[in-house]
């Protein structure tokens, strides 16, 4: 399959190296011809020509062909000039190299997708990464009623209708898309954020763990994450083990995170902040002894599918999250790999720990593990594999648009 992807983010976005491009060498590793269009901010170093050239060299030894527009921070009207343009460097894209297929990750990239696809003959993947419409209501941005929200939900509708194949993070995403709009669940497929577990695994081997008892959180220290409720669990956790420390890795601002960790009431001696490279989150979680993830278990998170588990997992370290996020409860659960926080009062906390200090016990929990990881998010054996039936079934159909609604 010739193909463009279409991400309405920058290159050099961590989100992008690692939940983009791993797939996308994995769809070439296949055989397919990829391509992939980003949008690059106004302060992003590919504006410069050498930079530019470097990344356009890197993506073409990973075997894809890189496109770039920029990206202009706005509201409504700067949005719709984005779909506008990004639309029409798609359709110029599809006609110089004879493309048949316009992978859109997310809504923004889905509108560009169904405006291009007006003047092209082509197929369209809708690569649901979330609820959207209700993660800006969570963070209290909008409103229900607002138009913002409805266009969003409009946007989600009628792409889920017209796209040839939906990809959906969650199995509890894939039965709410089925039933709010009436799709035939043969058209979605299930492809969770995936790791390259055998590099976690190999790391882990060679990386001696961390003389504390440490508690690791890779990720965001704002929006739906629940930092402060992350601190008061280790604060639970050090009456078992008074030794225990929480490393935070994140990308946000580190004086904020630590406002708020010394706010939930965590001492200055039993935490760091700093910021890590990506590529570095897999030594730091093999030094670990226990991954957490709390976030806000509303109705977005249906769709959820946090990296951060799976890293945890890969690394041979147990997990304690909260209930009620994407399919973690029948992983978490079902795998014996971790803990589920269903409430965070001060006994539910307690508990919490109590219960992750005895799993700790089994001497299997770390082959445990890697082996969920590997079953349920690795990057070649689900990931890639699944993405290359997407394209295979599109691939056979010849042309038809027998999914069409």
């Amino acid at each position: 399959m010739r193909a463009l992807y279409i991400c309405y983010f920058g290159i050099s976005e961590p989100l992008v190296n690692t939940q983009v491009i791993p797939y996308l060498r994995e769809l070439t590793s296949y055989g397919h011809a990829i391509h992939l269009l980003t949008f690059e901010p106004l302060d992003s170093a590919v504006h410069d020509p050498t930079l530019c050239a470097d990344w356009k060299k890197r993506m073409g030894d990973y075997g894809i062909t890189w496109h770039w527009i920029t990206y202009h921070q706005g509201g409504t009207i700067t949005k719709l000039m984005d779909v506008i343009s990004g639309a029409f460097r798609a359709v110029q894209i599809v006609y110089a190299h004879q493309l048949k297929l316009l992978h859109a990750r997310s809504h923004m990239a889905m509108a560009m997708a169904m405006l291009a696809q007006l003047f092209t003959n082509t197929k369209t993947i809708f690569d649901i990464r979330g609820l959207q419409a209700e993660e800006y209501m969570d963070a209290g941005i909008w409103c229900e009623d607002s138009f913002a929200f409805r266009t969003m939900k409009w946007l989600e509708r009628t792409g889920t209708r017209r796209a040839n194949r939906i990809v959906v993070l969650t199995e509890r995403m894939k039965k709410y898309v089925m039933e709010r709009y009436s799709i035939p669940g043969e058209k979605i497929h299930v492809i969770p954020c995936c790791v390259d577990t055998g590099a976690y695994a190999e790391t882990a081997k060679q990386t001696k763990p961390s003389e504390r008892f440490t508690v690791i959180y890779a990720g965001s220290a704002t929006g739906l994450y629940l930092l402060a409720e992350m601190a008061e669990f280790v604060t639970a956790l050090r009456k078992y083990r008074p030794e225990s420390f929480l490393h935070v890795l994140t990308a946000s601002p580190v004086v904020a995170a630590t406002d708020v960790i010394l706010q939930a009431g965590l001492s200055s001696d039993g935490f760091c902040v700093e910021r890590v490279n990506p590529q570095d989150v897999a030594k730091h979680a093999a030094q670990a002894q226990i991954g957490i993830s709390f976030r806000k278990a509303t109705i977005s998170q249906i769709a959820a599918s946090p990296t951060k588990i799976p890293e945890y997992l890969a690394a041979g370290v147990p997990v304690v999250s909260n209930a009620g996020i994407g399919d973690m409860d029948a992983v978490i659960e079902g795998s014996r790999v971790g803990v589920l926080i269903r409430d965070f009062t001060s006994q539910g906390l307690d508990e919490g720990a109590k219960e992750i200090l005895e799993l700790m016990k089994d001497q299997n929990l770390r082959d445990r593990c890697q082996t969920t990881a590997k079953d349920s998010f690795d990057l070649k054996s689900i990931g890639g594999n699944r993405y290359n039936t997407v394209y295979g079934q599109l691939e056979d159909q010849n042309g038809g648009n027998s999914f069409r609604q």
